[in-house]
């Protein structure tokens, strides 16, 4: 009864989660000024502009992040997880899921990727909602970032230390600014308590200010015991270049098939939108991706040294490995190409 009722409250939270979403629209007239004028300078210059650092004091309150806890059993009626005294089976492998900048638990693919994942197995899928800092002004989610990352490594910390949690039993899904978060973490952790976290997967974590910044404000390889980051949409949305243990550039990593509509669907109006669609749709697809190789495990790459400058896979000792989910330690080499199909099913086998 406990666990149904905290289920009705977090459920009436969640709808009300879905209806604040903005997630990256490509209808420009829903964005509020201010984001607006950001998102435009990043799908046409890939940056933003006029940010002058974060302020000293960030106003944060760590119970506005919260941890949403899915299983088999209630796959679609989430318990709010107590992060000072979690409730849940510790035997079970658990999946940390972070949701991107303007997005949530019940946007853009996370139901779908919390899905594949209760289907594929018997796990704890715990989805960070951060919508109070995450539905903001780009620069403005970007400051609470470490904040949220700090309070995330407290509660991993207190899973491994008080509760037993082996580090093989965490993986730590990022989306976007959520990628970035996820090395935030993973950082975290190994402060906090000096532990490593088992994996960490990038899914095309965010660019925007934090190209070029050092590895310890970013994700990089040394956050994990493993880190594969797919990049779908570098130099725009997602960060441009390697920042994993191995990177995967989908497509060469900035565009992606299937994002454009051509043909005779095209009007003066969605002309206009076509920028949008083809940034938001490219950053989307490493979502979409990782999502369908829970299931299929087809996604074959070949290794690219030239990658993301010079894309175009290695003639001489070309190796190829799996990309996506089944993917748990490091293959030979640390660069990789991977073509997709336009629609889904996205991998060519």
């Amino acid at each position: 009864m406990k666990v149904l009722l905290i289920g009705i409250v977090v459920l009436a939270v969640y709808t009300d989660i879905g209806k604040a979403d903005l997630c990256l629209s490509n209808k420009l007239e829903v964005l509020p000024q201010g984001i607006l004028q950001e998102f435009l300078s990043i799908i046409t210059k890939g940056i933003i502009q006029n940010f002058f650092g974060c302020p000293d004091n960030v106003k944060f309150n760590e119970h506005h992040v919260r941890l949403l806890l899915f299983t088999r059993e209630y796959s679609n009626m989430p318990g709010l997880i107590n992060k000072d005294d979690p409730t849940m089976d510790t035997s079970k492998p658990i999946k940390l899921l972070i949701p991107d900048w303007l997005c949530n638990v019940a946007s853009d693919g996370m139901p779908d990727l919390k899905q594949a994942y209760l289907q594929a197995y018997d796990c704890n899928v715990i989805v960070v909602d951060w919508t109070k800092y995450s539905i903001d002004r780009y620069v403005n989610s970007f400051c609470f970032v470490p904040e949220i990352a700090k309070v995330l490594g407290k509660f991993l910390c207190y899973l491994h230390t008080q509760l037993r949690v082996p580090l093989n039993k965490i993986h730590l899904v990022g989306y976007g600014m959520g990628g970035q978060m996820a090395g935030l973490v993973g950082q975290e952790t190994q402060k906090q308590c000096k532990i490593k976290l088992e994996r960490i997967t990038g899914l095309d974590p965010a660019g925007p200010l934090y190209q070029g910044l050092d590895k310890s404000r970013r994700l990089d390889e040394s956050d994990a015991a493993f880190v594969d980051v797919i990049h779908t949409n570098g130099g725009y949305l997602g960060y441009n270049g390697p920042c994993g243990t191995v990177d995967f550039f989908v497509n060469c990593g900035t565009y992606q098939p299937g994002c454009i509509e051509t043909g005779s669907g095209l009007t003066p109006q969605n002309l206009l939108a076509l920028p949008v669609k083809m940034v938001s749709c490219s950053h989307l697809r490493a979502l979409q991706y990782f999502t369908e190789s829970i299931n299929s495990d087809n996604f074959v790459a070949t290794s690219c040294a030239g990658c993301p400058v010079v894309c175009l896979k290695d003639i001489i000792f070309a190796t190829t490995t799996k990309m996506g989910e089944y993917l748990t330690k490091k293959p030979n080499r640390e660069k990789y190409w991977c073509p997709t199909n336009s629609q889904p099913p996205y991998a060519k086998g």
